[in-house]
Parts: C-alpha cells; structure tokens; sequence
C-alpha cells in the first residue's frame, strides 16, 4: 500500500516572500527559485574518468508580479527600487508558509531584471529576476 503523502503537498498562496523586509506575497502570481553550483574539475592526471567538486553557487529568483505602486509594499516601490538603485537586499522565502518548523531560504540579491508587460484588456504585470550576489550563497532553515 503506498504511503498517503496527500499532507505533503503545499499550496503557494501560503508561500512568503520578502525583499529587503517587505512582504510582497501578495502581488506574487509565481516564483521559481533556483540553486545550483557549477562542478569544478579536480581530475588528475592517472584518474580514469572525470572528478568534480562543488563550485561557486549560482542562485536565481525569478518572479511574475502584478505590478504595484503602493508606498510601502508595491511591487514598483520595493522590486522596480532595488532594480534602479543597484544594490543589494536581503530576501527570506518561506515556500510552506512562516509557521514555526516550516522551510526558510534567505540570503542577500539584487535584482538583475525588471520588466513591465502590459496588454489592453489584461493586467500590467512585471517579471523579475533576482541573484544572489553576497559571496555567501542562500541559506536553508526554518521558520521561528
């Protein structure tokens, strides 16, 4: 009898998603995350096939928005801001939800794309991408 993993399955409108300490979850119509690292070369001469070792970790976030230019929490204001300026912010995603136990990813990016899309009729809508760029990767933890 296969196991019920009907618990296991998580929806994303609970997901969070905060950049430079603000929620923007709200506006979120989809987030892919995106880790990896490049396999470095550490063959030797007399080794009968390929040896590798973990490399640079390459980290991208890439959003679909609906654009936002409220003050505080729009999508302009914190993402289309962070794009402009150039610098780097801090980022947490919780892809389960924030409740205490629950799977945390942080690290520090910055936003390397910004793009606004709208068409007649639909809705204006702003792609992103964000890299992390701190020299220290994305961490993995839990909720408090």
């Amino acid at each position: 009898m296969a196991a019920d993993v009907s618990s296991l399955d998580f929806d994303p409108k609970n997901s969070v998603f905060k950049f430079n300490s603000v929620d923007i979850s709200g506006n979120i119509l989809s987030l892919e995350f995106t880790p990896s690292y490049k396999d470095v070369e550490i063959t030797k001469y007399g080794d009968s096939g390929f040896r590798g070792s973990p490399g640079i970790e390459d980290c991208k976030i890439s959003l679909d928005l609906l654009f936002n230019q409220l003050t505080t929490t729009g999508t302009q204001t914190v993402i289309g801001a962070a794009y402009a300026a150039r610098t780097q912010a801090a980022f947490e995603y919780y892809p389960a939800g924030t409740t205490s136990g629950n799977t945390k990813v942080s690290g520090t990016g910055r936003v390397t794309g910004y793009r606004v899309t709208g068409t007649v009729g639909g809705k204006v809508r702003v792609a992103a991408e964000i890299t992390v760029d701190d020299g220290a990767g994305v961490t993995f933890g839990t909720a408090a």
